[in-house]
């Protein structure tokens, strides 16, 4: 159990961040390290606007945010498409700042069209869109639930080429599927042109963890499960029952 009249309670969440940090060490691309490191470039006056679904729950597992960035989600709400509307919003609220929408490709199909409001109002907005070519947290329920694939894709969804969608719009767009072309995360925040879309692809990611597995778990005992010993030890208050049976 920690020490918690020693050890200041910040300080105690950022060694568990350390500690269990989802990104972990990884080479090969995927859309938990590259929001990390989407989180690195992104400068510290930037409004970044989230949406719903996987992408913002990666977000939240891995997104490291800095002094001064203001960030807005939906969460309890949960809307897709909210974050290029809600990008919009904020840059009529405060058009001397960056503007960042991260968007999954579902939402990013719910309101495809304000890509037009973007155009006629000339908006510079950085969008940002993580596509894993399935509806993800859904996908991610069946799995869990033993039911994937009934809807989510690939068989029961697909979208679609969001590069040329936005060139119809009058509005560039770069794909990213390696770490070999990150750099277009570098020329798409420094892009002064007016909007501009990085469709960034990793196919069926959908394994969010750390996840809740059960509905008779706490929320505090998340899958990948720890050695009872040491979420023991990570507990404050008394566990829930049966937890030592847990594995």
């Amino acid at each position: 159990m920690p020490e918690t009249s020693s050890v200041p309670w910040l300080e105690q969440c950022r060694l568990w961040v350390r500690k269990y940090d989802p990104v972990g060490k990884y080479e090969e691309f995927h859309h938990y390290a590259f929001m990390r490191a989407l989180s690195e470039k992104i400068p510290a006056n930037a409004i970044i606007v989230a949406d719903t679904g996987g992408n913002v729950i990666m977000m939240g597992h891995c997104f490291q945010s800095k002094s001064g960035q203001r960030i807005f989600a939906s969460n309890g709400n949960t809307p897709m498409g909210f974050a290029l509307c809600g990008a919009i919003g904020a840059w009529f609220a405060e058009p001397s700042r960056p503007i960042v929408c991260i968007i999954g490709d579902g939402g990013m199909s719910m309101n495809v069209q304000e890509l037009q409001t973007v155009k006629h109002y000339n908006i510079p907005l950085k969008i940002f869109v993580i596509n894993n070519h399935c509806l993800g947290n859904t996908k991610a329920w069946q799995r869990v639930n033993k039911r994937a694939e009934i809807a989510c894709g690939p068989d029961g969804y697909s979208c679609p080429d969001f590069i040329r969608v936005a060139n119809a719009y009058g509005i560039p767009g770069m794909p990213i599927g390696d770490w070999e072309h990150f750099d277009y995360v570098d020329q798409a925040l420094a892009w002064e042109g007016g909007a501009i879309l990085v469709d960034v692809v990793d196919h069926d990611r959908c394994n969010y963890e750390p996840r809740i597995s059960r509905f008779d778990l706490p929320i505090e005992d998340a899958y990948p499960f720890l050695p009872r010993e040491e979420f023991r030890e990570n507990m404050i208050v008394e566990p829930w029952e049966g937890w030592e049976k847990n594995t």
